[in-house]
C-alpha cells in the first residue's frame, strides 16, 4: 500500500509527498478550498503527467495501482 506522508510548512497546513519503490519523491501539493473541498495535484513520471484527485483514497489506490508491486 502506497505511504503517503505529511510535510510540515512553518505556519500552514501540510502538502504531503510519496516515496515510490525506486526511490524518487513525488511531491504533493494540496488546495484547500471550503466550497468544493480539497485538491491533491502532483506531477506524476511520464506517461502519467499531472494529475489531480479529489480524494486522498482515490490518489493512494492510483498509487496502489501504478506504481506499487
Amino acid at each position: 500500500m502506497a505511504t503517503i506522508r505529511k510535510i510540515q510548512k512553518d505556519g500552514g497546513l501540510p502538502d504531503y509527498y510519496y516515496v515510490m519503490p525506486n526511490q524518487d519523491r513525488i511531491d504533493i501539493m494540496v488546495v484547500r478550498s471550503k466550497n468544493s473541498g480539497n485538491k491533491y495535484t502532483c506531477i506524476l513520471p511520464a506517461p502519467h503527467g499531472s494529475r489531480t484527485f479529489d480524494k486522498m483514497n482515490e490518489m493512494r489506490d492510483y498509487f496502489d495501482e501504478h506504481f506499487e508491486s
